[in-house]
């Protein structure tokens, strides 16, 4: 963002009250075009773009619209909008969502331009654990300065009204704009006047609590200077319980008013996107999706601008008797993966993969169990979980001993750009217990010259009448990666 030169400002005013005098040397004496003497933003460059309105809104119609832009997440040829919002400081959060357009929508972001290279994000899904919404949303942390474009696409060729919202908090003592106060307001207290001249959000006291609150890497550096901060406490809740909704809940006194609340995820494991929700209330559930530890933290800030915190640290018991957990792309945000692959498990019976009756894997067995072994009893049953990007589970909470289970994974054809190849890792759990890793395994569809490595054949599973089991590894080097059509065939 670009502030006007030579224009003493120390208050924020009205655009028709804003004049810069003809003594100063900023545009000649006319007056600014924006609110607090901003000059109008440059937007992303990308052809076609718009920006978002005073209250971070995007308004318009795919159709009629052009075929300009492809996020690699979702089948290619819809019609497309873009609309562009400028990041003047560090975000605390950015929240960017399509609800309220009446038909299914994608979502692709990109930071400085609209090149391939620079998207953020691609998503036609939301954050809840489906793949079927018509609703394209996603969230991130600690996002970085920039000017970001929004492109809203068609999933094929559905095309109709658009609605766009962006809403974001801008960190303590980040740059901000007061005109854009309405979808990226400070995390607390208001935007104002810095001695630079330029707009910045006040910082905040991060007071006595053994934490990090205020994530700068420093821990209660503000103790001395908190008067009756906000008194906060949080627990776990029940114990937990892999892939149920754990119950954390917190509790804050203050003697003043709490302006700010907040649970965020600070550790998951690796792979995970676990999230609490609601974010601002002192109760809120967790879907804990894979082995491993979990830090939850909350935080208060008061009216005075003081923040407390407190934190715990969850391990979620298995109560599956099998479970798969297949991981990809972990260090990237939950939607900037544009990789799409699927579990599979196959019952002893199957005598190859994708079979109609003995074959789970992908939305066709999403939380939808198959009927195998004992007829209505669904704790035979395998369950496919999770995200079209990650991580996924399969688990059979009763499997059947002395018979071979087929685990495999494969890379989803979903007619976006092609994809780069990307590696796989798969863990198995057996009666509770970790019992081997696989990969990473690279992996990588090709929509140009039909199917290439994107078939992979990873172990088999036997389970004796104590629940334990052995895993066999399938082969070795290139035999078990092969193409989904010769998949199909074999085992």
């Amino acid at each position: 963002m670009t502030f006007m030169a030579a224009c003493t400002v120390d208050r924020v005013v009205a655009l028709e009250e804003f004049a810069c005098e003809t003594t100063n040397t900023c545009d000649a004496g006319t007056k600014t075009i924006r609110d607090g003497g901003f000059e109008a933003p440059e937007l992303a460059a990308c052809v076609g773009i718009e920006p978002v309105t005073a209250d971070g809104l995007g308004v318009g119609a795919t159709t009629g619209a052009n075929n300009s832009y492809e996020g690699g997440c979702f089948p290619s040829g819809g019609k497309d909008i873009v609309f562009g919002f400028n990041v003047p400081g560090r975000l605390w959060s950015l929240e960017v969502s399509t609800a309220g357009s009446n038909f299914d929508t994608t979502l692709h972001v990109y930071r400085e331009d609209c090149d391939p290279a620079n998207r953020v994000v691609c998503t036609d899904e939301t954050e809840t654990d489906t793949v079927f919404d018509r609703t394209s949303m996603f969230r991130l942390h600690d996002v970085p300065p920039g000017k970001y474009a929004a492109v809203v696409d068609g999933f094929g060729p559905e095309e109709g009204d658009v609605l766009l919202r962006v809403e974001g908090i801008v960190a303590p003592g980040e740059a901000c704009d007061p005109a854009q106060a309405a979808y990226f307001p400070c995390l607390a207290g208001s935007c104002a006047v810095d001695p630079s001249g330029g707009f910045r959000c006040p910082p905040v006291l991060d007071c006595a609590d053994g934490v990090d609150a205020d994530r700068d890497g420093l821990v209660d550096e503000d103790a001395d200077k908190c008067q009756s901060p906000p008194t906060v406490s949080c627990s776990p809740g029940p114990a937990p319980i892999l892939d149920r909704p754990a119950s954390p809940s917190a509790s804050v006194v203050d003697e003043g008013r709490i302006e700010y609340r907040e649970w965020r995820a600070e550790d998951v494991p690796l792979g995970s996107y676990a999230e609490p929700f609601p974010r601002d209330q002192e109760a809120a559930t967790i879907l804990l999706d894979l082995d491993g530890s979990y830090r939850l933290r909350y935080i208060a800030i008061d009216d005075d601008r003081q923040m407390s915190a407190c934190e715990f640290t969850m391990n979620p018991t298995i109560v599956s008797g099998f479970r798969m957990e297949l991981i990809w792309s972990p260090m990237k945000p939950r939607f900037a993966s544009t990789e799409v692959l699927f579990a599979y498990i196959l019952h002893p019976m199957a005598t190859t993969w994708f079979d109609e009756t003995y074959s789970c894997g992908g939305p066709r067995c999403f939380d939808n169990p198959i009927d195998w072994d004992i007829p209505m009893d669904f704790s035979d049953d395998p369950l496919w979980v999770g995200f079209i990007y990650g991580p996924q589970r399969i688990f059979l909470d009763v499997p059947t001993p002395g018979v071979r289970y087929a685990l495999g994974v494969e890379t989803a054809d979903i007619g976006g750009d092609a994809p780069p190849p990307v590696d796989a890792l798969v863990r198995i759990f057996c009666d509770g217990v970790e019992k081997e890793t696989y990969g990473p395994v690279l992996l990588q569809g090709n929509y140009i010259n039909g199917d290439t490595n994107d078939f992979w054949k990873v172990a088999e599973v036997e389970f004796d009448m104590s629940g334990d089991c052995v895993v066999t590894p399938f082969g070795n080097g290139t035999d078990v990666i092969v193409p989904i059509r010769d998949a199909a065939m074999q085992r």
